[in-house]
């Protein structure tokens, strides 16, 4: 019976093909593989359509052998395959509760509240509710506001906790830190740092945000190869700069934002940042926590000069002719540093000082109270500790 040559099973094929005077060419194993990798270009996976099988033939022959690597190219190109494939973070969690975080968004209260209640575990007095809303009027409008508070009430982790809430919500791409040394500079970063990696809460309701940085694992070297499905984060983790990871799409209003820390005896001029996309940001705020040490306090010339970097280098920091918005806290220890100044309205009212109080009166029963310390003072002598 006649072959039809555009209508060849398998096995008519190879019998035809190894009919030739060069005896066995193919297999039946070897004809399956040729149909696999030819997709259904010569067959339509029963009957095969002998002239156009041996066009495709010509062009698989033809066509320039690949390299063949040897047995380290072959580890070297597997490593970097496993590699690539652990660097890649896809797919990014979903927002936990979106209505949580459009309310942390918008208030500076309810932001700390939420994902930093175990450091603002306290009842709220009137002099915080205060302080929040001013720096959260600085945050959101711009200005400058300093405020002195007794140590221990918080007003440093308040001072962190606006830093991020300023990137978080998208109100400014580039903050910079300023401590009194640059030890102390350093050390203000930290704990943001550390809330990126260990505050699960954030981590849900930011993960375009927070979830790259967790990522890395307080590991620096693993900034370098990250990705989404192939597009870089261009996130960097350094102990005097975070910078936030550059995620496409809604819901991540801190895309590409920079912190930095620095001090008052550095160099903080020409702070800049390039992002991806092409635009240059120089710091839009600038939070300045104790920016004097006892040392510099108790100094005249030294108080004037950190007056002047004040007035003349950080307020400047945003580039001519940019306003640039910043929050200072402070300790007042002598009278005339520049806490003091600050402070004082009428000397310098653009800072719209405002000093809070330790104890705003005394208790009215004062004989009880010396009743106490004439016991107290007395269980000391005998030895007894605070026992009377």
């Amino acid at each position: 019976m006649a072959l039809d040559p555009n209508k060849l099973s398998r096995n008519e094929l190879v019998q035809l093909v190894n009919s030739t005077a060069l005896g066995e060419s193919i297999t039946r194993s070897r004809l399956d593989r040729q149909m696999n990798r030819s997709g259904r270009r010569w067959h339509d996976g029963r009957w095969i359509r002998l002239l156009e099988y041996l066009r495709w033939l010509i062009r698989e022959i033809d066509r320039p052998a690949r390299p063949k690597l040897d047995g380290r190219a072959a580890d070297l190109a597997r490593k970097n395959t496993e590699t690539w494939r652990s660097q890649n973070i896809a797919p990014l969690p979903e927002i936990a509760d979106r209505g949580r975080r459009q309310k942390a968004q918008a208030e500076l209260r309810v932001f700390c509240e939420t994902y930093f209640a175990s450091a603002f575990y306290r009842q709220w007095s009137a002099d915080h509710l205060k302080v929040i809303a001013k720096i959260e009027r600085a945050v959101k409008e711009g200005g400058q506001f300093a405020y002195a508070m007794p140590r221990g009430s918080g007003k440093t982790t308040l001072a962190r906790v606006a830093a991020l809430w300023a990137v978080l919500g998208g109100y400014r791409p580039f903050v910079c830190l300023i401590g009194g040394s640059q030890e102390r500079a350093v050390e203000l970063l930290t704990p943001i740092r550390k809330a990126c990696l260990e505050n699960e809460l954030l981590l849900a309701d930011f993960p375009k945000a927070i979830y790259p940085l967790h990522k890395l694992q307080n590991n620096a070297r693993k900034q370098i190869g990250q990705h989404i499905d192939g597009r870089p984060t261009y996130c960097t983790w350094a102990a005097d700069k975070l910078i936030f990871p550059t995620v496409e799409g809604p819901d991540n209003e801190a895309s590409g934002a920079i912190i930095t820390v620095t001090s008052l005896d550095a160099n903080m001029r020409g702070q800049q940042h390039t992002t991806m996309d092409g635009r240059t940001l120089r710091p839009s705020l600038v939070l300045l926590d104790d920016p004097q040490t006892r040392q510099s306090a108790r100094s005249p010339s030294q108080t004037r000069y950190r007056l002047q970097l004040l007035t003349g280098d950080v307020l400047c920091m945003a580039g001519p002719g940019e306003s640039i918005a910043a929050v200072l806290t402070c300790t007042k220890i002598y009278a005339g540093d520049l806490a003091d100044q600050v402070l004082d309205c009428q000397k310098n009212p653009e800072w719209q000082g405002e000093c809070t109080k330790l104890m705003y009166s005394f208790p009215k029963g004062e004989k009880l109270w010396a009743e106490y310390a004439r016991r107290r003072a007395e269980g000391l002598r005998r030895g007894k500790g605070l026992k009377a």
